[in-house]
């Protein structure tokens, strides 16, 4: 079986108010089909998510990430604390706690206009870390909007230098940084390898002919930023990823394509090992909604082509997968096997590749790979698309053989090649005629 992609994960809706019983049975298994492994939850203050709703994620193999969007400001522990509590019962491991502060109007009563800024975010945020810790949680910082009313890369320094500054070396040892990753409709290398690489970028202005962190590669730039802040890396959580139209927008295929990009890179394992997961935004969305043009999701019978196109390549992945054989020849019926044996092409897969070599269509379905030997005369081409649609990788290889002018000679340059198809063919079901 396929190896799922541990990262891959989602941002469920962006209210609080889909936590029933009902909805659990109901996006459960589209989760499932979607290999997601992680999931984004928006939550409240004043209450905690469902524990059968935590728990039925959980147990389906989706870690939550509890994200409560709270208005910048000193937050009341008391009525916090249980419902912290609660979620480090359940098993949570991470509760963030506010959302964009780099943002004006993020912030409550107008305290933005305030002097030291970073400052007093962090007199705001120290207290409420601190209370997540000790309820059982992953401190996580907060996502930061990519740009942004205040630079998010010189608040996000500024927030760790601080921390450093008052010799909070325990919580920096625990603290998580959480991010919002939007390709801005750019290649999902757009800034791969941070300021080491663009070091010409700076806040508010990039050069021509260089690249920012305003992409989806942007946890490059803030690896960089905790390394030379602190002096350490720090784990990475993404709260939501990808294409988003508020910051540009993209029609189907484009979004189709950059999600599969940013898929490929997952699954091939191109991300720094600091970062957790990649949540894809937005799973679905009311109507009435200002996001509703970001759900993968605008209703249940009728996703978008991303999600049909995400399914396919999952299901692909997992036909390759499940495949037990590597290579197959498959010979045409009433073919004399010694007849294909000395054909050039025939002889080289042999020696190189040791495949399985035989008759059969169906068995040649068990195969990554089949050759076909002989043109649609011989194998006929309706056989070639139900390969490929069972998900084999076909080559055709046509060889004029003419028996009666294979000599002696030839046969004993290739003796090892046909002991080596005897040997197959007799273990594989096949037959020699």
């Amino acid at each position: 079986m396929a190896k799922t992609i541990p990262q891959l994960g989602f941002h469920y809706f962006p209210d609080d108010q889909h936590f029933t019983d009902q909805d659990l049975y109901t996006w459960l298994p589209i989760l499932a089909s979607l290999e997601a492994r992680w999931l984004t939850l928006r939550a409240s203050a004043r209450r905690a998510i469902p524990e059968n709703f935590i728990k039925g994620l959980m147990e389906a193999g989706i870690e939550p990430i509890i994200h409560i969007p709270h208005p910048v400001g000193k937050m009341d522990e008391s009525s916090l604390r249980p419902i912290l509590e609660a979620y480090a019962r359940w098993d949570v491991r991470f509760v963030i706690i506010y959302d964009r502060p780099n943002l004006r109007d993020h912030w409550a009563n107008d305290a933005w206009h305030k002097k030291g800024l970073v400052e007093r975010f962090v007199d705001i945020a120290l207290p409420t870390l601190q209370l997540v810790r000790s309820s059982g949680l992953m401190p996580v910082l907060p996502p930061l909007e990519p740009g942004g009313d205040y630079w998010d890369t010189a608040f996000l320094e500024g927030v760790l230098r601080s921390i450093k500054r008052r010799r909070q070396e325990s919580l920096l040892r625990d603290l998580n940084i959480s991010f919002y990753a939007w390709t801005y409709d750019r290649p999902e290398d757009w800034g791969i390898g941070g300021p080491e690489k663009w070091d010409s970028a700076r806040p508010y202005m990039t050069s021509e002919g260089s690249q920012d962190h305003r992409g989806f590669r942007i946890f490059d730039w803030y690896d960089t930023l905790a390394l030379n802040s602190t002096g350490q890396l720090m784990p990475l959580i993404c709260v939501g990823a990808g294409s988003n139209q508020r910051y540009a927008e993209s029609n189907p295929a484009q979004h189709e394509q950059s999600t599969l990009a940013i898929i490929k890179t997952l699954e091939e394992g191109n991300l720094p090992p600091t970062v957790r997961n990649i949540n894809f935004y937005l799973l679905s969305c009311g109507s009435h909604h200002s996001d509703f043009e970001n759900a993968w999701f605008p209703s249940i019978e009728a996703p978008i082509a991303t999600v049909h196109a995400l399914r396919k390549y999952l299901s692909s992945r997992l036909q390759v997968a499940r495949k037990p054989l590597r290579h197959y020849v498959l010979l045409p019926e009433g073919t004399n096997i010694q007849d294909v044996v000395t054909h050039d092409k025939v002889a080289e897969i042999l020696r190189k590749l040791s495949p399985v070599v035989g008759y059969s269509p169906i068995e040649a379905q068990l195969a990554r790979t089949v050759t076909l030997v002989g043109d649609q005369d011989a194998v006929a081409a309706s056989i070639e698309q139900d390969l490929i649609k069972a998900g084999c990788t076909v080559k055709r290889i046509s060889p004029e053989i003419q028996p009666d002018l294979v000599d002696e000679k030839t046969f004993k340059k290739e003796d090892h090649v046909q002991a080596l198809i005897h040997r197959l063919v007799r273990q594989n079901g096949g037959r020699e005629k």
